[in-house]
């Protein structure tokens, strides 16, 4: 989330309008008729609502709160991302009403495999929406896999045509899922996917010690209660 900065870098060529994390303050919520196109709130809710965004300003009637003449990028730290990662963000990108984006104005989205030191992209905005936009990508299909990856979220006002672009970014993750290990069948002792009598001897043998592998209801202690633990799953055939 934009809650807290987490190694994120800003460079801005743009004259004005540049990346910075804070709670959107929203024009239309006072004067709707001068609404610049900016996000009327964070996209996750997360604590004090904070995301990264260009430019946050409330000034009645100017609201200039876009970038403008040029481009600001937003670029994160490195991160180590394998097969079955996934990058996860909530993108915005938005004009001022009934305005258009000129060629080349808008978000662009691009990612480095080398720390940044080449870029690939991504994502392209370039057609403005009042809404929040959700992405998702599956490391190893959607993006290759690397020890050095960053992102960037370049937003644009082509500087010949000046039109408004208001762009943010929250709700940035990397996940990796972790498959916890199957909890062992107390019957299938010694763990070698079938249920007989050899489990039953490697029971005793360990219960008859104090073993504590033979503590198969696992509290704290090697005692009756685990006789029966393991015998009724057991004549169960598993379980």
């Amino acid at each position: 989330t934009g809650e807290t900065d987490e190694g994120w870098t800003i460079n801005t060529s743009a004259t004005d309008g540049a990346w910075q994390r804070a709670t959107p303050l929203f024009s239309g919520t006072t004067n709707p008729a001068n609404d610049r196109g900016d996000p009327p709130s964070d996209y996750d809710h997360v604590g004090t609502g904070k995301c990264w965004l260009t430019k946050n300003n409330l000034t009645i009637p100017a609201s200039n709160t876009d970038v403008d003449g040029g481009s600001t990028t937003l670029i994160s730290r490195t991160f180590p991302v394998s097969n079955g990662d996934t990058i996860s963000f909530a993108a915005w990108c938005n004009t001022n009403i009934n305005g258009t984006f000129s060629p080349g104005d808008g978000l662009k989205v691009d990612y480095s495999l080398d720390g940044g030191s080449t870029w690939v992209n991504l994502r392209t905005y370039s057609t403005p929406s009042n809404t929040w936009r959700l992405e998702n990508f599956l490391i190893g299909t959607d993006v290759p896999t690397s020890a050095t990856m960053k992102f960037r979220f370049i937003a644009t006002d082509t500087p010949a045509v000046g039109n408004v672009v208001e762009c943010a970014m929250d709700a940035f993750a990397v996940r990796r899922l972790v498959c916890e290990p199957a909890t062992p069948c107390p019957a299938d002792f010694n763990q070698d996917g079938g249920v007989d009598g050899a489990d039953v001897e490697a029971f005793f043998l360990a219960w008859q010690v104090g073993d504590s592998s033979a503590d198969v209801n696992q509290d704290g202690g090697v005692d009756g209660s685990d006789l029966e633990g393991f015998f009724i799953p057991w004549q169960n055939g598993g379980c």
